[in-house]
């Protein structure tokens, strides 16, 4: 059955379909060509300012899968071994397919070409660059009802200065992650003034996701969101259950993602850690405006061009604007194409501090101290040495019963969430609690009189940690119920 035979109006729909395909894939198809030329088919890496904090925490989270955790909270192959928690201030889980593949090159490590941690990275970025120009589509599109707008809003945020500069010069990676989730934070509040919240997942989708991908943008686009909502209050106030829903919704979106900033909270009131004090700390909440201000403006540029160009011109003037942008880039930016760079077969630092002046460490936390002492010896307060066993984030030695108590000093940085359980001689077991050290903040275990055996010290986590790692699984399954009703519904 040919289109003519069919309802004037279904034969409408199926070519606005097509063409909206069509229209979406070729802008996909531009930005695979853009950034798959250079995350893929170069042989290595632009050295940008962050480029070794993100492929260190990939391969980090890596070696934290092979410790057994899940979630990774300690990097167990940092700070010269002893255990980094970079993981608890500064979200992993939009690493873990990076990790994944890190995890995969390990296995594969005894063949011809195994999957190296800058090969992971330049899978991310080209992974990150489809998905924003599809968000961007999808939010374009969902404004306008244009499909032009969305592939020319699209393209034109994967090619925006400042998503360059976050990929080439900064390597912010965890930056880049969270654009991807901002346009569709932009819809959901569209769709909360014009639409009644009718269709809400975009807006919980997209502040989640935010969340887990790079904590300063989703805490400045809340509170631009929630600026955008005072200044149109009379909406709001108008229909009083909207507002019920709104605040559902976000609250929905904050405990899908408690199982970040429930332990994050946790670490920061049990102990205090070492900050970076420079104005980056600052530039760090006021960076995302820029972020926000690129998508918005591609939007805008979507919408702009549909409506003063013909509908062929469009794209061919597109085109064209991007092959000359990306030349006078290359001219007046020649760290574009003169950075250093990092050969494929590179692996990051296996006992080396992540970030500036220890930051994220427990304050007291010496990195170049903790470089020096063995990592295979727990001292003894008694002033005397036990070899010890480490693997990971555990730690094995043996210790006969003494007529005193005693105090072990145990070769791993402190977080809250270390326990300790002794397998006595005659069979039974005991539970400790670790605490930390005054010297190093390492890890400090207190034996009473008569006890001894094996000891296995290990990073098993918190109450908080594990209830708020449930919360976001009930959250999801509640959104999976909430999401079927409201489809119902309407």
């Amino acid at each position: 059955m040919s289109d003519t035979d069919l309802p004037q109006e279904l034969a409408q729909r199926r070519s606005i379909f097509r063409s909206t395909w069509m229209l979406f894939l070729i802008g996909l198809g531009i930005v695979a060509v853009l950034y798959g030329s250079v995350t893929i088919h170069y042989t290595s890496l632009f050295a940008g300012a962050n480029y070794g904090y993100y492929l260190s925490r990939i391969d980090g989270i890596a070696a934290g899968i092979f410790d057994a955790q899940f979630p990774v909270r300690i990097y167990p192959n940092m700070n010269a071994g002893f255990g980094y928690g970079a993981g608890f201030f500064s979200p992993d889980f939009m690493l873990y397919p990076s990790a994944m593949l890190r995890v995969i090159g390990w296995r594969l490590s005894n063949f011809a070409n195994p999957i190296t941690v800058p090969f992971a990275y330049n899978m991310t970025i080209f992974v990150s660059m489809l998905m924003l120009f599809s968000t961007t589509f999808f939010a374009a599109f969902r404004l306008t009802r244009r499909a032009v707008a969305g592939a020319i809003a699209g393209v034109a945020v994967c090619v925006m200065p400042w998503t360059m500069h976050a990929i080439f010069e900064r390597a912010a990676l965890n930056e880049v992650l969270a654009m991807i989730w901002i346009p569709l934070v932009i819809v959901g509040v569209y769709d909360i003034l014009t639409n009644k919240m009718r269709r809400p997942w975009p807006y919980v989708i997209g502040l989640w996701a935010l969340m887990f991908s790079h904590l300063p943008t989703a805490i400045v686009t809340l509170l631009t969101v929630a600026i955008v909502l005072v200044v149109r209050a009379k909406t709001l106030r108008a229909t009083p259950h909207l507002t019920r829903r709104v605040l559902l919704f976000t609250l929905l979106a904050t405990t899908l993602s408690a199982a970040f900033w429930v332990p994050m909270l946790e670490m920061l009131f049990s102990a205090r850690f070492t900050f970076e004090t420079t104005p980056l700390l600052w530039l760090g909440f006021a960076l995302p405006l820029l972020t926000i201000a690129s998508v918005l403006a591609a939007l805008a540029l979507g919408w702009l061009v549909t409506r003063t160009l013909a509908f062929l011109v469009a794209p061919v003037a597109l085109i064209l604007g991007i092959i000359t942008f990306q030349v006078i880039f290359a001219f007046i930016n020649p760290t574009f194409i003169s950075h250093e760079r990092w050969e494929p077969t590179y692996t990051p630092p296996r006992y080396e501090s992540l970030a500036r002046d220890d930051a994220w460490n427990p304050l007291g936390t010496q990195f170049e101290q903790l470089r020096q002492m063995p990592g295979n010896e727990v001292q003894v307060s008694d002033g005397r040495t036990i070899h010890a066993i480490r693997e990971g984030t555990t730690v094995q030695f043996e210790h006969r019963p003494m007529d005193t108590e005693i105090t072990f000093t145990v070769p791993l940085v402190y977080y809250k969430g270390y326990g300790v359980r002794v397998d006595e001689y005659d069979g039974r077991y005991t539970n400790l609690t670790a605490h930390a050290s005054a010297n190093q903040n390492l890890v400090e275990v207190t034996v009473p009189a008569g006890l001894g055996g094996s000891f296995n010290v290990r990073y098993d986590g918190t109450v908080l940690q594990r209830i708020g790692f449930y919360l976001t699984v009930i959250s999801f399954i509640f959104s999976v119920f909430l999401f079927f009703y409201l489809r119902n519904e309407h």
